[in-house]
C-alpha cells in the first residue's frame, strides 16, 4: 500500500510488560514482578516485524527493569535502526517520584540503554504521561541531565492527569508550579516547543490530540487510539502534515500479543488494556502503512532550531 504522503511523523512504543499501569506499585510491587509471565519478547517480535514490512522506524521508549532484563531485546531493537530512549526505571509516575529519585532513576536506566545499545540517549517519556503542572521540575531535571527532548504530555480534558502531591515539599512544588504562568502556558501547547532552564533547553514533543476548544480530542495511542474512528485520525494527521507539523503517535508492546493477560488493579486499567484490543492492532497496522515515520530523536534534528523569546 502506497503512503498517504511523503510527510514524516513520529512513531513510538512504551517498551513495558502487560502488568504495568498508573500505579503498579500499589497492586504489584516490585518485588514481585519477576514471579509474573514475561510477554515482552513475543510482543516485541511482532513490533519489530511490522514497523520492517512497512519501512518504517521509532522510538523505543523502555523501562531499565525491561531493559535489565532483556538485554538482547535492546540490542535487537537498536541494530534494526530504531531509537532506544528511557521511560525511567521501575514505572512509577512523576508524582511519586522526589528530584532526587527521578535524577537517579534516569541516570541508572539511561547508562544500562547505552551500555546495551550504543546509541546515545537523548529521549525520554513519564510512565503514564505524568507531566504536567505539578510536575514540569521534571523537565529541569532532564536538561541539567543532557536529554535533548521530552514526549510526556497528553494536552486533553478527557484525560485526569492531577498528579499525587503526598508531601509537604510536593505541595509547594505544587503551588510554586500554579503561580508560574509561562509554564502552564507551555503546558497546554499541542504543538511541539521548547522549554528553557538556566541549564539549557529541551524540546517537547507532546502527544498528538485533535483539537476542539479547550478540550481536546485525543488520539495518539493507547485506548484513545482504539476507539477514535479511522477515519478521524487519518483526517487529523494530514491536516497536521498540511500545516508542517508532525503527529506524534505511540503504543504499548502488550497491543500487539492477542495472548497478552489483562493487568491487576482497577476495573478501569483492565479496561483500558483489554478494549478494542484486536481491532487496535488491525488500525495500528493500517497506520504503519498509510503514513510515514521515524523516531522521535531524528524529528528533532529536523525540526526548526528556534527558542522561546
Amino acid at each position: 500500500m502506497s503512503k498517504l504522503s511523503d510527510f514524516l511523523n513520529v512513531f513510538s512504543f512504551d517498551v513495558e510488560e502487560w502488568f504495568h499501569i498508573r500505579r503498579t506499585e500499589d497492586v504489584l510491587p516490585l518485588e514481585m514482578w519477576d514471579a509474573q509471565p514475561q510477554r515482552l519478547p513475543v510482543a516485541l517480535d511482532t513490533a519489530l516485524h511490522l514497523l520492517a514490512q512497512t519501512g518504517n522506524r521509532a522510538t523505543f521508549f523502555w523501562i531499565g527493569w525491561c531493559a535489565e532484563r532483556h538485554s538482547q531485546w535492546v540490542r535487537r531493537v537498536a541494530e534494526a535502526g530504531h531509537e532506544i530512549a528511557c521511560h525511567g526505571y521501575a514505572h512509577r509516575a512523576l508524582d511519586r517520584l522526589s528530584r532526587e529519585e527521578f535524577r537517579a532513576a534516569l541516570r541508572r536506566t539511561r547508562r544500562l540503554l547505552q551500555d546495551l545499545s550504543g546509541q546515545p540517549v537523548i529521549g525520554y517519556r513519564a510512565p503514564s504521561l505524568s507531566l504536567g503542572p505539578a510536575t514540569a521540575w521534571a523537565l529541569d531535571v532532564l536538561i541539567e541531565e543532557g536529554f535533548r527532548y521530552d514526549s510526556s504530555l497528553l494536552v486533553t480534558a478527557l484525560r485526569a492527569n492531577t498528579p499525587e502531591v503526598r508531601t509537604e515539599a510536593g505541595r509547594r512544588a505544587q503551588e510554586c508550579a500554579l503561580n508560574q504562568p509561562i509554564p502552564l502556558d507551555k503546558l497546554r501547547q499541542i504543538t511541539p516547543w521548547w522549554w528553557e532552564s538556566p541549564a539549557g533547553s529541551l524540546m517537547e514533543l507532546p502527544i498528538s490530540v485533535r483539537p476542539w476548544g479547550r478540550i481536546h480530542l485525543p488520539f495518539g495511542g493507547g485506548l484513545f487510539f482504539r476507539v477514535a474512528p479511522y477515519w478521524a485520525v487519518r483526517a487529523t494527521i494530514r491536516q497536521f502534515n498540511a500545516r508542517g507539523t508532525p503527529a506524534v503517535m505511540y503504543a504499548h508492546p502488550w497491543e500487539f500479543d492477542p495472548t497478552s493477560p489483562l493487568p491487576p488493579g482497577p476495573a478501569i486499567e483492565r479496561f483500558s488494556h483489554w478494549f478494542f484490543r484486536n481491532i487496535g492492532r488491525r488500525k495500528y497496522v493500517r497506520l504503519l502503512n498509510e503514513f510515514r515515520f521515524i523516531p522521535a530523536g531524528e524529528m528533532l534534528s529536523r525540526m526548526p532550531d528556534a527558542r522561546p523569546d
